[in-house]
């Protein structure tokens, strides 16, 4: 019980509007998240007030009659982490409303010249004997508690009761909590042992841990329910049921990119997030991969070990223990396979051949982006496209040509080989008797005319340079003769 009194008033000595008042405050613990009051000016109230102890986190969602606004507000000067808000209004007789996402304790009371009034504007009426204990255990840190769970992640659930010592039985009714609670089978213990003490404002309670882990599938609030037993609890059989709230959150969302050129032969690199998309700070990962191995990196890499479509798996872990998966498909496809054609693969020195890639990657289209090309005389090119390339060789002989492709440096497909010949030009030579033409006037010419590189001579083409004998000016043999009809030069 605490007493507020306000000096003044024309019913006690002073000049100020007020009038001793006393009220029950009550503790933070017993904080409610939404209260409704009457504001009243019978008597002669002339203002009315509404002051609060709020966690200061929640001042952001505090609204008095649907508002942020508030007259004063300050931090509480004995306990840090908390704020005072204080409202105030001309006296008028009207209901308010003050709600938050926290629970906080106010008082609300009005002050006039010639009479006063206060009283606690409302309180959740819990058993202070009983604090909840939840404990989300992939949290690695050295936090004993959680304000909060979520969906899907691994629990402890216990309860710290002040009594002096053990109780005698503990019953927590887990099958009434409901939200999808597992296991949810009641669970009796005839002899609790405490896990240890814990210092929850000022007060020492003992702790008392169920075994094993539980989950919840459903957002929301609950309660978890316990029948205590204990000599100290005054009524007929010494047990009365202790409750603690339960917040469970839905789970962290999860996501994380992928990038990779799609090839066998390429790293495909994974990073995940620092802050969910709903807002969970999130601070462990770990990655499952097709072959059972884990990283536990935020970015990470993987050489898968051939083609295919595969599960990767991500489970994630927020600052609070809160656990959150996913799971993308991975496609990896087998490195490129190069072909070419070639225009000729059989052509004389010097005469320009075209070689075409016929490559084909079963990956994203277009994903090609090196093209090799030996064409075995010392010349090397590499470009981008699969534009034909020209090439004409300056000796002869038979050359093989090389070709591969490669999606990234490291993502190059086997090379693939093809021969082209290439002859060298015939030198032309003849011989014929020269000086005197004979008196029939038939010179007989005779072709030494050979190839470089041995091939075999198969066609001739003669022209004597005596156009005027017609026909008989040229001709397709190897040692051909020919009637000139006189002295002179003939070319």
């Amino acid at each position: 019980m605490v007493a507020q009194f306000m000096t003044g008033g024309t019913a006690c000595s002073g000049s100020n509007i007020s009038d001793p008042e006393m009220m029950y405050i009550s503790p933070i613990e017993q904080g409610i998240k939404r209260v409704g009051f009457f504001r009243n000016d019978e008597e002669s109230i002339t203002v009315n007030y509404l002051t609060l102890i709020i966690p200061t986190a929640g001042v952001s969602s505090l609204q008095i009659n649907g508002s942020g606004t508030f007259s004063h507000s300050y931090p509480h000067p004995n306990l840090p982490g908390y704020t005072i808000v204080i409202q105030r209004w001309t006296a008028a007789q009207a209901q308010a409303i003050a709600q938050s996402d926290s629970a906080f304790t106010a008082i609300t009371y009005g002050l006039g010249s010639v009479e006063s009034y206060g009283y606690n504007a409302g309180t959740l009426i819990n058993n202070l004997n009983a604090v909840g204990n939840i404990r989300n255990i992939s949290d690695t840190s050295a936090t004993v508690s959680h304000p909060f769970t979520c969906t899907g992640t691994p629990v402890k659930l216990a309860v710290l009761l002040g009594y002096p010592t053990p109780p005698s039985r503990l019953v927590w009714r887990l099958s009434t909590v409901g939200g999808g609670l597992a296991p949810s089978t009641d669970v009796i213990d005839n002899a609790p042992t405490s896990t240890g003490t814990q210092l929850v404002n000022g007060v020492i309670y003992n702790k008392y841990e169920l075994p094993g882990t539980y989950s919840f599938a459903t957002a929301g609030n609950f309660r978890i329910p316990i029948l205590a037993t204990h000599p100290t609890i005054e009524n007929c059989n010494n047990t009365e049921e202790v409750y603690y709230m339960v917040e469970v959150r839905g789970k962290p969302s999860t996501d994380f990119s992928i990038t990779h050129t799609g090839c066998v032969l390429d790293t495909v690199h994974f990073s995940g997030q620092t802050t969910s998309a709903n807002g969970f700070a999130i601070n462990q990962w770990r990655y499952t991969f097709p072959d059972a191995s884990t990283s536990i990196s935020k970015d990470t890499g993987k050489l898968f070990a051939g083609p295919g479509t595969f599960p990767v798996s991500l489970r994630v872990v927020s600052t609070e223990g809160c656990v959150g998966d996913t799971i993308k498909q991975v496609t990896i496809y087998p490195k490129p396979v190069s072909s070419f054609t070639i225009s000729d693969p059989t052509v004389c020195q010097g005469t320009a051949i075209n070689f075409t890639s016929t490559a084909t990657y079963t990956g994203t289209p277009g994903a090609i982006n090196n093209y090799y090309w030996d064409f075995g005389d010392g010349t090397i090119v590499n470009v981008p496209t699969n534009a034909p390339q020209s090439h004409s060789y300056t000796s002869y002989g038979t050359f093989t040509v090389r070709h591969a492709t490669g999606v990234s440096n490291l993502c190059v497909s086997d090379t693939v080989t093809q021969t082209v010949t290439i002859f060298a030009p015939p030198t032309t030579s003849f011989t014929y008797p020269a000086g005197c033409l004979p008196a029939t006037g038939v010179v007989q010419f005779n072709s030494t005319a050979l190839a470089p590189d041995g091939q075999a001579i198969t066609s001739h083409l003669w022209n004597f340079g005596d156009p005027a004998s017609g026909a008989a000016n040229t001709s397709t043999l190897a040692n051909p003769s020919h009637t000139y009809p006189g002295f002179g030069n003939y070319t």
